[in-house]
């Protein structure tokens, strides 16, 4: 990646893609990749930007940044160690502040996977997850995503993969 892997904009911001660049070792071809996503600025919002580079075999590699939007002040943070509500006790999840608004969770699932994926705070109700690749299961979508601050931290969603059932998954702050 060129710049940042994760980059955090303020409502009404331009976002200019600052790319990425490619070297195939066994082929000495390189070059640059740009984005075809579009980021918008005007609300709240999470894009996760893929650049994928194909050689003259065909071959691909990708690679992901992070381009939060949001109105979120600085020291907001919710991270610590979330307990999943149907899970065995070691279903434990870890939600780490990335930046203003944007946190990782490395256990989407609450489950054995540990799946690594990311979400943004939009305002005092409501959560963003867009579509990603998790670590380990593959490209996800996510529904019904709620977060309640009346203690404890209450967050929920459904994750929609072929490794996970359709039951929204609800975590706890411990």
């Amino acid at each position: 990646l060129l710049g940042d892997p994760i980059i955090i904009l303020n409502h009404g911001d331009q976002f200019t893609d600052p790319g990425a660049t490619w070297v195939d070792t066994a082929t000495g071809e390189s070059g640059t990749v740009k984005s075809t996503t579009t980021v918008t600025t005007d609300a709240d919002g999470l894009f996760v930007i893929t650049y994928t580079a194909t050689n003259k075999y065909g071959l691909k590699a990708s690679i992901t940044r992070d381009v939060a939007v949001t109105g979120i002040s600085a020291s907001f943070d919710i991270s610590g160690i979330y307990q999943r509500t149907a899970g065995a006790p070691d279903d434990t999840a870890h939600i780490t502040k990335l930046g203003r608004g944007l946190f990782q969770t490395d256990n989407v699932g609450g489950n054995v996977y540990h799946d690594v994926g990311v979400f943004l705070i939009e305002t005092d109700s409501s959560i963003l997850i867009p579509d990603q690749n998790l670590s380990v299961s593959g490209a996800a979508s996510f529904t019904n995503a709620t977060i309640n601050y009346t203690p404890p931290i209450t967050i929920s969603y459904g994750v929609l993969n072929p490794g996970y059932g359709t039951q929204t998954r609800t975590f706890i702050k411990q």
